[in-house]
């Protein structure tokens, strides 16, 4: 401002006629313009000098949209380096996420192809040290309300289940189905896992004689397959098979008939009559029926399901299906 003022007054006292002002009026618009923070004509017209004035005139807005802009690029490199660590950060947890899963799976096939008719009676003493050692780690080491924890809880507490260490497997097809229960599971219901969870958990308390918590498992899983899907699948023949045959050892006769009759018809029409499935579904409608002194009505299933058994190779159906037609 000072240079501004200084240039006016030598302005206005130069000796040349042609170098100072033409009349007091533009000297006193210059004083003026001064006085207001305006561009003087004593000064030499720039577009630095425009600006000097322009902001000294607008010192607060211009202040403020200083401010905004400072603020705007401290928050832009801030996201910047947000972004690219949370970007490091989701890859790092991917990669997790994949190796984790890599590693049930291979649990998974592992332990999931135990046949149970072969383990029993057998000396099961490595198997149970591995699934003791897995049974640890997958505890401590994962989130019990992930997906992995949960089908690897469900691997292991069938493979214990196959063993008969049925105290073990209890707890591990428990912790399956709190873990697809959770909202952090929320495929879950989707995809049918929340299901096969309650029907892994309702075979289990059927096998141990908690046939209460079989039937509410069993029916709590029907509903919630018809609410959801309600087309036809061998998941939802399992579970008309297993609550036919709890309702059955619980002496709802009737009712069990219905649902193994279910169970029968479903398998057949998805998965063919030669298939393990319908078979041993086949077998229980068949075992029901001799128990309710109906021979007429089993003998012609027993006697399908032997036939069908020795085409397919199936010695464990061929035995319970042998064994039912001799009783009868």
């Amino acid at each position: 401002e000072l240079q501004a003022a200084e240039q006016a007054h030598r302005e206005a006292l130069r000796r040349e006629p042609e170098n100072r002002y033409e009349s007091v009026e533009q000297l006193s618009e210059d004083i003026r313009r001064h006085l207001h923070g305006l561009p003087v004509s004593a000064r030499p017209d720039t577009i630095r000098y425009r600006t000097q004035k322009f902001i000294q005139r607008n010192a607060v807005p211009v202040g403020l949209l200083g401010t905004l802009a400072v603020l705007l690029i401290v928050a832009t490199a801030v996201s910047s380096v947000l972004y690219f660590r949370a970007d490091r950060t989701q890859r790092a947890l991917e990669v997790q996420r994949q190796s984790a899963t890599q590693i049930a799976q291979f649990l998974q096939e592992a332990l999931g192809s135990i046949d149970p008719a072969s383990a029993r009676g057998r000396d099961v003493t490595l198997l149970r040290d591995l699934l003791d050692s897995t049974s640890e780690r997958v505890t401590r080491e994962l989130d019990p309300r992930s997906p992995v924890a949960a089908s690897l809880h469900s691997t292991i507490g069938r493979a214990y289940q196959s063993i008969g260490v049925y105290d073990r497997a209890e707890i591990h097809l428990r912790a399956a189905l709190t873990s697809r229960e959770s909202p952090e599971d929320g495929a879950a219901a989707a995809d049918g896992a929340l299901t096969e969870a309650m029907a892994d958990l309702g075979e289990l308390c059927f096998e141990t004689s908690q046939l209460e918590e079989a039937v509410a498992l069993f029916e709590e899983a029907l509903r919630s397959q018809e609410r959801d899907a309600g087309a036809e699948t061998m998941t939802r023949a399992r579970l008309h098979r297993g609550l036919g045959r709890s309702l059955d050892v619980a002496g709802q006769h009737a009712r069990a008939e219905e649902h193994l009759r279910s169970a029968v018809g479903i398998a057949t029409r998805l998965a063919g009559p030669r298939d393990p499935r319908v078979l041993e579904y086949a077998v229980d409608l068949s075992w029901h029926l001799t128990t309710q002194e109906r021979p007429d009505e089993a003998e012609p299933l027993a006697r399908e399901a032997v036939r069908r058994a020795y085409e397919i190779d199936d010695p464990e159906v061929l035995e319970i299906a042998l064994t039912n037609l001799a009783f009868i």
